[in-house]
């Protein structure tokens, strides 16, 4: 009788306990989400500031960057578009302290060998070249 009956067959009770792995997975990817949005949400001021001490995105971490501890630059992708990612030094990353969800996006981007801390334009009112063309002044882009 339907769909329901189908997938309730004694030899579909795999294809059963998949769906609602799947489910409760997505389910919590988005609550971690919601709750990474939020955080951005609660940011006052700037969300990215750069000075000759560093770099600081605040959706990502509120601790600042020093130049000579990152690693930067545009990586180009024709699939997804172009993007803006950075990297830290091995030694400063036993202190850097990343947003949890950015923490765990950040791992989305190993299998693609993608630096681990994408910078986002949104909400910031510049470009990627514009926002590339800022941290060129501090420290030229790496990779």
């Amino acid at each position: 009788a339907g769909l329901g009956a189908v997938l309730l067959a004694e030899e579909d009770w795999w294809l059963c306990a998949a769906m609602a792995a799947a489910g409760l997975f997505l389910f919590l990817v988005g609550v971690m989400m919601a709750g990474g949005m939020g955080r951005v949400l609660r940011i006052t001021g700037p969300v990215i500031e750069m000075d000759a001490g560093g770099f600081i995105d605040r959706r990502i971490s509120e601790q600042k960057v020093p130049w000579a501890e990152m690693s930067w630059g545009i990586v180009r992708n024709a699939r997804f578009g172009d993007g803006l990612y950075f990297d830290v030094t091995r030694d400063f990353a036993k202190t850097y302290r990343a947003a949890r969800p950015m923490t765990w996006l950040s791992a989305f981007n190993r299998p693609f060998n993608y630096p681990p801390h994408a910078v986002l334009t949104i909400g910031t009112g510049k470009s990627l070249a514009e926002l590339a063309g800022l941290m060129e002044r501090f420290r030229p882009a790496s990779f």
